[in-house]
């Protein structure tokens, strides 16, 4: 239980709680108690007020000492702004609506040139200081002149005021303005009066933790009132202070740096028996209740709840409980012919019932005796008139008439004695109760003689055809093999009786020999003696030879060259006496697409050698714009050396002759070597070169969006220098855009047409 608060600015007790007094000190800037004007009557209320409840809101002082107004408190002329400094003397806020018991320094904020009487109320209910609620009202204080400091001087008050107006704090007549002397206060006047900004020290005050923007810390929820010129009556009582007019107070909360804790935080109010719709109220913390303990349910009535297990009792939910009503008079259990079940006092009471009773079986003597039925067997009452069964009576299943085959035992061991619950006695031969113990006897039982047992070959039959099956009487069946009875007619064949598979005929081979060395002799079950050639038992051991094997002369090898053949067209390949023989050829071998070479075999290899017939030139292609007719290095001169270059546009795709040795950019002059396809997108340029009967060792390919300026190929865009030479080749330029020029350039390798002296045309390089 936290300690309740004091009253501010009071040095004298002004209230009681509980028997204890309270003081509170309020440090004042500017902060004043002036006595009251010469024409201002003292309340007379005063005194009374020592008699009123002190714990009144601002709502209930106005309408008990001041005119009855309804407040709305609209002006803001004294405001709490700041909770400037903190000491708690307890546990602080367990949870919203607890009390946290502290000194607390405010900072009070004026508005206006003067007010007097300022009163500050409390609020003890959590949420509002003008009107009290059914958690409790408030605490009213006023500012007092104890722990008073002057913001403004930077005195500290001790109730010594300047003469003019009694307005400023002093200490002497040095701290007053000119013509004013510090004087002390006077009259009974104990109400705080303000000029400017104060700051209140309040000691022990206990407030309600409150938490209107639920951030977890505490806010302190209060009004202010005040009195204006002219209304400076004779205050001793934050009660005797009510506000000078309806709006002249300013109600609010003061945030502080208090942590509330919320107990409800992560409780779940399920529903339980008789209660739902539960809501966790964190009030009830103040019982030292937490969790689910919290929780607060709309009780049930007139629904049905957890059965008690009592047949004498209805359960049913009554204002949040589950209660279990006697139902006095009910059946409550199997009544019987000799009792009944009722309900008495919410118990099941057995009652007994006279008279006679039936349990439905025919040989029962039944009657009612203490309460229960009881049933007697009679045996009697269950002659079926056949003389060899048992006549019984069962008390539960009724009457029963059991076969009892012993009472028509006949004296012959080889009868079946059985008596027939209605015809009676019988006595049938049985065959099986003659058994010898021999299988292939024929047992049989004469109703009269008894039994005799005769031999039966029959019986012993094994399913075997090439078995004599005899019955010895007393040994029983016996099965010897023959085999004589398993002749199939083949002569190849070993024909044999086993007792239990049967007649089996084994091939053998041997009886089939006909003397050639490579032939298999094998002998069919069913056809007889058959003899195949097999060529694999002629082989010589020569790769090369033919091995046949002749079914009446035997063996035969004969050579075959084309089992010799390697592949290679550069060896002659034949068979031997000792196998494969491979000779160096100098034939004519596989073409390898040079023009300029010689294909022919050497030393079992085919070879390319240079006949000498071939050249290699410089080659454009012919392109738009020719060499010879431009200044490409910009020294002022046609060129004199050949070529071509041309233009392309974004979506080209043109083919150009390219023209080896053609002196002064004239195409007659050269020879047609192959074809140059130009591709260009807009961003890349593909150059693809195919030789007509000619090769390629070098390809040189300018490519740019700037003209040229050089002819020599090798600072060309593209250089390619081949490691073999290629009938084709491919050059790819990237990173182009819009128009670009391009020149096309290669060396060019094959069988040039000589001129009229025998010699390749001149290149004109």
């Amino acid at each position: 239980m936290h300690a309740p608060a004091s009253v501010l600015g009071l040095s004298a007790p002004f209230r009681l709680i509980a028997g204890v007094a309270f003081t509170i000190s309020i440090p004042v800037a500017a902060c004043t108690s002036r006595a009251p004007e010469p024409d201002a009557p003292a309340r007379t209320v005063n005194a009374a007020l020592s008699a009123l409840d002190d714990d009144l809101c601002l709502q209930e002082v106005e309408d008990l000492v001041g005119d009855g107004h309804g407040l709305n408190c609209t002006a803001n002329d004294v405001d709490i702004t700041e909770l400037v400094a903190v000491d708690i003397h307890d546990d602080g806020c367990a949870f919203p609506g607890d009390t946290v018991t502290l000194d607390a320094t405010f900072r009070v904020q004026l508005n206006a040139d003067h007010r007097y009487d300022i009163a500050v109320f409390f609020s003890q209910n959590g949420e509002s200081a003008l009107v009290r609620n059914d958690r409790g009202g408030c605490l009213g204080h006023t500012l007092g002149l104890d722990e008073t400091v002057d913001l403004e001087a930077g005195i500290p008050d001790r109730g010594r005021y300047c003469s003019g107006g009694l307005t400023h704090a002093c200490n002497g007549d040095e701290d007053c303005p000119s013509g004013e002397t510090c004087v002390s206060k006077t009259g009974t006047d104990t109400c705080g009066d303000m000029e400017g900004e104060v700051i209140t020290v309040v000691r022990n005050l206990t407030l309600v933790c409150a938490d209107s923007d639920v951030d977890g810390l505490a806010d302190f929820i209060y009004c202010s009132s005040w009195r204006q010129d002219g209304a400076n009556d004779l205050c001793t009582t934050a009660y005797a202070s009510p506000p000078g007019a309806p709006s002249k107070c300013n109600c609010g909360s003061v945030p502080s740096s208090i942590p509330v804790r919320h107990p409800c935080d992560g409780v779940v109010c399920g529903d339980i028996e008789c209660k739902v719709n539960g809501v966790c109220d964190e009030t009830l913390a103040s019982q030292g209740l937490s969790g689910t303990d919290l929780c607060v349910y709309e009780s049930l009535s007139g629904t049905a709840c957890s059965d008690d297990g009592n047949a004498c009792t209805d359960d049913v939910c009554d204002a949040g409980a589950c209660v279990h009503n006697a139902t006095d008079g009910a059946v409550c259990g199997d009544d019987t012919e000799c009792t009944q079940d009722r309900c008495v006092g919410a118990v099941c009471t057995t009652q007994e019932v006279a008279g006679a009773c039936d349990d439905g079986v025919a040989c029962t003597d039944d009657s009612c005796q203490a309460g229960a039925c009881v049933h007697e067997a009679n045996a009697g009452h269950c002659d079926d008139g056949v003389a060899c069964t048992d006549d019984v009576c069962d008390p539960t299943a009724g009457c029963s008439n059991a076969p009892n085959d012993g009472l028509c035992d006949d004296g012959v061991a080889c009868t079946a004695d059985v008596c027939d619950p209605t015809a009676g006695c019988g006595n049938a031969p049985n065959d099986a109760l003659c058994d010898d113990g021999v299988a292939c006897t024929d047992d049989v039982c004469d109703p009269t003689a008894g039994c005799g047992s005769t031999p039966n070959n029959g019986l012993c039959d094994d399913g075997v055809a090439c078995t004599d099956d005899v019955c010895d009487p007393t040994a029983g069946c016996g099965n010897a093999p023959n085999n004589g009875l398993c002749d199939d007619g083949v002569a190849c064949t070993d024909d044999v009786c086993d007792p239990t598979a049967g007649c089996g005929s084994a091939p053998n081979n041997a009886l089939c020999d006909d003397g050639v060395a490579c032939t298999e002799d094998v002998c069919d079950p069913t056809a007889g003696c058959g003899s195949t050639p097999n060529d694999g038992l002629c082989d010589d051991g020569v790769d090369c030879t033919a091995d046949v094997c002749d079914p009446t002369a035997g063996c035969g090898n004969v050579a075959d060259d084309s089992f010799c053949d390697d592949g290679n067209v550069c060896t002659d390949d034949a068979c031997g006496a000792a196998g494969c023989v491979y000779t160096d050829n100098t034939a004519p071998c596989a073409d390898d697409g040079d023009a300029c070479t010689s294909d022919v075999c050497e030393a079992g290899a085919c070879t390319h050698v240079d006949a000498g017939l071939c050249s290699c030139e410089t080659a454009f292609a012919q392109a738009q714009t020719a060499f010879c007719d431009t200044d490409i290095d910009g020294d002022g001169l046609v060129e004199t050396r050949w070529g071509w270059f041309g233009q392309a546009s974004p979506g080209t795709s043109v083919e150009y002759t390219l023209y080896a040795g053609a002196a002064h950019c004239d195409p007659a002059r050269g020879t047609a070597v192959g074809t140059v396809e130009v591709v260009y997108d807009g961003e890349t340029a593909i150059f693809n070169l195919t030789g007509d009967g000619f090769s390629f060792e070098e390809s040189h390919v300018y490519a740019s969006t700037q003209p040229m300026t050089t002819m020599a190929p090798g600072q060309f865009t593209s250089v390619l220098e081949l490691d073999a030479a290629a009938s084709s080749v491919t050059h790819t330029v990237s990173g182009l855009s819009g128009d670009i020029y391009f020149s096309v350039h290669s060396v060019a390798c094959g069988m040039y047409d000589a001129g009229d002296d025998g010699a390749v045309k001149d290149s004109g390089l």
